[in-house]
C-alpha cells in the first residue's frame, strides 16, 4: 500500500450476507423440536465468564449479544433475530466465554448443549461443510472490520455500525427508510466510543438527513448513508 495512504472505509460484505446460511445449516442439524424457553425484555439469556458449554438458538423475538471483555467494558456485536444463533465459543471449546446474551424484547429461544449440536455435525457432514463454509465468512468480515476500525474515527465506525445493523434483526424496513429499535447508548456500545460523541455525529447526520430519531430508535436512509462513507484516495 503507498505510504500515506489509507484503506477504503467504502461497504464490504457484511456479516448478514453469510448469516442466512450458517442459520439453515443449523437449523438442518439440529431440526424443530428443540426445547426452547421465554426470556423477558432485559433478561440475561447466557451469562459471560464462565466455560461456555451451550449455544442459543433464536425463535421468537431480539436478542442483544455483547462481547464482555471485563465488568466494566462490553461491545454490542449483534442482534439477533428468529433462526439465527450464537455460540461459537462453546464449538471451539473456549477455556472463557466471552458473550453475553440478553433479551432485547420478551424472546423465546433454545439453549443447546455444544455436544448436542457436534454430534449433529457428525451425522450430517454435507450440512457441516456448508457450516464451516458460512463461519469462514463470518470470521472473514469481522477480520476485514477489525482492520477497518483500526484506520476509522468514531465518524467511520458509526457509519459502519449503521450500516450493518440495517442488516440485522435490529432493523425494520419501512417506506421512508429504515428503522433501528437501537438507542444511542446501543451504538456507543457497539463501536467502543462515548455515548455524547455518538450523540453528537448522530446530530450531524440528521441535519444532514441521513437519521431521524424518536425515543429508543432511529430510521435511516441507506442511500444518503452510503454517501456519508469516507473515501480515501
Amino acid at each position: 500500500m503507498p505510504q500515506g495512504r489509507k484503506p477504503d472505509f467504502k461497504p464490504i460484505p457484511t456479516a448478514a450476507d453469510g448469516e442466512s446460511q450458517i442459520d439453515r445449516c443449523m437449523e438442518r442439524l439440529l431440526g424443530r423440536s428443540i426445547p426452547a424457553q421465554k426470556f423477558r425484555a432485559g433478561q440475561t439469556v447466557l451469562q459471560a465468564g464462565q466455560k461456555p458449554r451451550s449455544l442459543a438458538f433464536v425463535h421468537q423475538g431480539r436478542v442483544m449479544v455483547y462481547h464482555v471483555l471485563d465488568l466494566r467494558r462490553r461491545r454490542l456485536s449483534r442482534v439477533m433475530g428468529p433462526g439465527e444463533w450464537n455460540g461459537v465459543d462453546a464449538l471451539a471449546d473456549a477455556p472463557f466465554g466471552g458473550s453475553e446474551l440478553i433479551a432485547a424484547e420478551n424472546s423465546v429461544v433454545s439453549i443447546i448443549p455444544a455436544a448436542v449440536v457436534l454430534e449433529s455435525i457428525r451425522r450430517d457432514q454435507t450440512s457441516a461443510v456448508g457450516l464451516v463454509q458460512a463461519l469462514a465468512r463470518r470470521a472473514t468480515v469481522a477480520e476485514h472490520d477489525a482492520a477497518l476500525a483500526t484506520f476509522a474515527d468514531c465518524r467511520a465506525r458509526l457509519i459502519r455500525a449503521l450500516q450493518t445493523f440495517s442488516g440485522s434483526a435490529a432493523a425494520e424496513p419501512q417506506d421512508d427508510g429504515i428503522r433501528l429499535h437501537l438507542t444511542h447508548s446501543h451504538l456507543a456500545e457497539a463501536i467502543g466510543s462515548a455515548r455524547e460523541t455518538v450523540s453528537l455525529i448522530l446530530s450531524e447526520l440528521r441535519r444532514a438527513g441521513v437519521v431521524r430519531t424518536g425515543r429508543n430508535f432511529l430510521i435511516v436512509d441507506l442511500e444518503l448513508l452510503r454517501q456519508q462513507v469516507p473515501q480515501y484516495a
